[in-house]
């Protein structure tokens, strides 16, 4: 949107205003170039606040994290994945909007200078290369709302991860009873409940050369 600074900036006339406009005017922009400061200042002071948060978050779910994954509560870590997510989201629209708004304040502030003596501020900004080269100057801005972005990776990341370590405990093996046979062993399931409930019968063992004798059948009184 392109708008008119002179027209917007222009009050009352010098002619009109009387001997004290030029006074009047230094300190206006005095005023307003302790406001501009004064947005900086708020700015690094959210940077501080959003920092903290989000490195206490990061670490409470560090610590929180247990060794075995499968005992990873996934909702509660889903739901500070997000939580985490929209600070940082909020983190960043603020930054961008002080840096809009100081953007606006400085630019106002280079118009205030075209009626004094001297312009500072219009100096210095064409002196680094209006923000433009990085070997010269480096806007602070660039840096820090890359710092939002960095933690809103890691919630975006553990929101994919958590999903992922979510698997079905493994299903405990049924007990194997050993046979002993002739000295050697085998291994087989356990009986069923029918073939424990089965009687067994006496076993009869007979040597080579050894006459075994059987019961006959005979009445039952």
């Amino acid at each position: 949107m392109s708008v008119d600074l002179n027209k917007e900036l222009t009050g009352v006339p010098a002619t009109v205003y009387g001997s004290d406009y030029n006074a009047h005017l230094l300190e206006e922009y005095k005023l307003y170039v302790g406001m501009a400061d004064k947005i900086s200042e708020r700015r690094q002071t959210a940077n501080t606040f959003f920092l903290a948060i989000n490195s206490a978050v990061i670490t409470a779910l560090g610590i929180a994290w247990p060794a075995d994954v499968v005992a990873v509560k996934m909702p509660w870590f889903f739901v500070a994945a997000t939580v985490g997510g929209l600070l940082c989201l909020s983190w960043y629209r603020l930054l961008k909007s002080h840096k809009d708004l100081n953007s606006a304040k400085f630019t106002i502030i280079g118009k205030l200078e075209e009626l004094l003596p001297v312009r500072p501020y219009a100096a210095e900004w064409k002196l680094v290369g209006e923000g433009k080269v990085s070997r010269l100057y480096l806007p602070f801005t660039h840096i820090e709302t890359k710092i939002p972005c960095f933690f809103m990776m890691l919630y975006v990341g553990l929101a994919i991860i958590v999903p992922l370590t979510q698997r079905n405990p493994p299903v405990p093996e049924k007990a194997q009873t050993t046979v002993f046979v002739e000295g050697n062993s085998c291994s087989s399931l356990p009986p069923t409940s029918a073939q424990e409930a089965k009687p067994k019968s006496p076993a009869l063992t007979e040597e080579p050369g050894q006459q075994v004798t059987r019961p006959k059948k005979g009445k039952t009184l």
